[in-house]
This record gives structure tokens, C-alpha cells and sequence, in this order.
């Protein structure tokens, strides 16, 4: 993942302070209040404060120290209602199973920022954490977005620009999945799920579940 970038995006402290449309599709239909939720590039804690002040314990992991002085900074941040663990370090690379009991694992934005074999690791770390029941949440760029080609080609569906995303085959990461042993409980790909700034990406939405 390109840390130097995203150092200097969060020092800038250009990014916004809500919740993603995501984050409260999530609450909405999958995340039961007191739920332990581990957060995967939490980036600048946006998510990881919504998710604490509906009563959830979340540990939220980011390469980026940078991206942790928004979280410092909420209020009562780590006292009830607001349970966060800011943990500063590389998500692909990290011993998930410090955490056992998390049954939320959540991923906005990262599964795309990472190559494929890291998308590997980081599936079959979170198939051994969760528990029967346990959900993986996961909102990602895929090949029909606008971006898609856009840049210097680094082999696959890898593209750098003013950083590096590899944009998600939905149907080879259906498949990767549930060879895994997951079972896709929920799935779509789609615009208007993150429309900002005039941006619209392709998305895909898509929870699994641990039988």
C-alpha cells in the first residue's frame, strides 16, 4: 500500500469527518449493537467513530499514524459509548487472531489498494478469526469503473495514478471467496453507492458470512 501517500493526504486533514454511505448501509442491515469490529484501513477513523457511537467495540488498524490524530481528537474517544483501538500497522501483515471474539471484519476502500495475493492473505486470516456467524463487509472498486485503465498498468487490474488501485473482478472474488468455505449473503455492483465531490464509482457492496 503506498503509505507515503496517504501519510500526506490525512497530514493535509482534507477528508471529510461523516460516515460513509457504507458504514450506515452496515449498521442498517448487518451490525448489531455491541458487536466487536475490526476495521481494515480505517484511514482517518470516520467509520470506526460512527461505529463506536452506535455502541460497538472496534479496532481500528491503519498504516498511516498520520490518519489517527482524527480519532485522538473525537471526543471521549475511548471511553462508553466510544470504544476504539487505534492500532498502527499494515493490515495484510497483521496477526488478526490478537482479536478473537471480533465477529465484524470491515474493509471500505482497501481490498482495492492491495494486490491479489495480499487479497489472498487477507481473506483467509478473516475466515480463521471470525466465528460461525461472523461477517466480512467489504466495499471495493471493480473493473467496470470509470477509472479503470486510467494510468500506468502494473499487470492484472493493478493501475497507478497518484497512487495504486487494482480494481476487483467481481466474479473471480465470488469465486475466491467461497472456495474459501465463505457464503456470499449479500452482493451488488453498482454506481450511486458513494457519490461525492461529483465522483461516482462502480462498487461492489458484498457481505460474507461464515457458515
Amino acid at each position: 500500500m503506498d503509505k507515503y501517500y496517504w501519510d500526506i493526504f490525512y497530514k493535509k486533514k482534507s477528508a471529510v469527518n461523516f460516515p460513509s454511505p457504507f458504514a450506515e448501509f452496515c449498521i442498517k442491515n448487518y451490525i448489531k449493537r455491541g458487536s466487536k469490529i475490526l476495521e481494515l484501513g480505517s484511514g482517518n477513523g470516520r467509520d470506526a467513530i460512527y461505529f463506536s457511537k452506535k455502541q460497538n467495540h472496534v479496532i481500528a488498524i491503519d498504516q498511516s499514524i498520520e490518519s489517527f490524530s482524527f480519532i485522538d481528537k473525537a471526543p471521549n474517544h475511548t471511553t462508553s459509548p466510544m470504544r476504539i483501538e487505534s492500532i498502527n500497522n499494515d493490515f495484510i501483515k497483521y496477526d488478526y487472531m490478537q482479536h478473537v471474539g471480533v465477529n465484524i471484519v470491515y474493509s471500505r476502500f482497501t481490498l482495492h489498494a492491495i494486490s491479489i495475493e495480499e487479497e489472498q492473505m487477507v481473506l483467509d486470516k478473516t475466515f480463521q478469526l471470525l466465528s460461525s456467524g461472523g461477517r466480512f463487509l467489504i466495499e471495493a472498486r471493480t473493473t467496470k469503473d470509470s477509472l479503470y485503465g486510467v494510468g500506468e498498468h502494473l499487470g492484472g487490474h493493478a493501475y497507478y495514478t497518484d497512487h495504486y488501485r487494482r480494481f476487483i473482478d467481481t466474479k473471480s472474488f465470488i469465486k475466491s471467496t467461497i472456495s474459501i468455505g465463505f457464503d456470499v449473503e449479500y452482493f451488488i455492483e453498482s454506481q450511486g453507492l458513494s457519490v461525492f465531490n461529483g465522483q461516482d464509482p462502480m462498487l461492489m457492496r458484498i457481505v460474507l458470512s461464515k457458515p
